[in-house]
């Protein structure tokens, strides 16, 4: 995470910016390996390299809630949401970014992409805060 809050993207990992919202796509308690979970994860890998939707970031999420059987508004409310900082983020959890800046260098240069908002799935959790 670079200084000024904004997120730093690197390769498949990426670091969630202080202040972002994560909600996770199950309501029940926090647990490795829900079906639900499991299911969101499952539909994102099976489009890695395919356009959904319209192509826009949300496009993935809401397609992938709703083959996943989750509960949800057919906007932006579902499940819990929880503190990056605090709570465990699982495999399968749906992040709303507010206000993101993306970093990230290539050979010897150094790209950076901002948006007012960004929804993004988590598939693999390397470590605490980097996925």
């Amino acid at each position: 995470m670079t200084s000024h809050g904004t997120s730093l993207l690197a390769l498949a990992a990426f670091v969630l910016p202080f202040g972002s919202v994560a909600q996770i796509t199950n309501g029940s308690a926090r647990t490795v390996g829900t079906d639900l979970n499991a299911a969101v994860v499952e539909f994102v890998n099976g489009k890695m390299g395919k356009k959904v939707g319209h192509g826009e970031c949300w496009d993935l999420a809401a397609e992938a809630l709703t083959a996943a059987g989750a509960t949800w508004d057919g906007k932006y409310a579902w499940g819990l949401v929880i503190d990056p900082e605090r709570d465990v983020v699982l495999p399968g959890d749906v992040v709303q970014f507010e206000n993101v800046v993306f970093e990230w260098e290539d050979a010897n240069s150094l790209y950076r992409e901002s948006m007012p908002h960004h929804t993004a799935i988590i598939v693999e959790v390397k470590s605490p805060g980097v996925f």
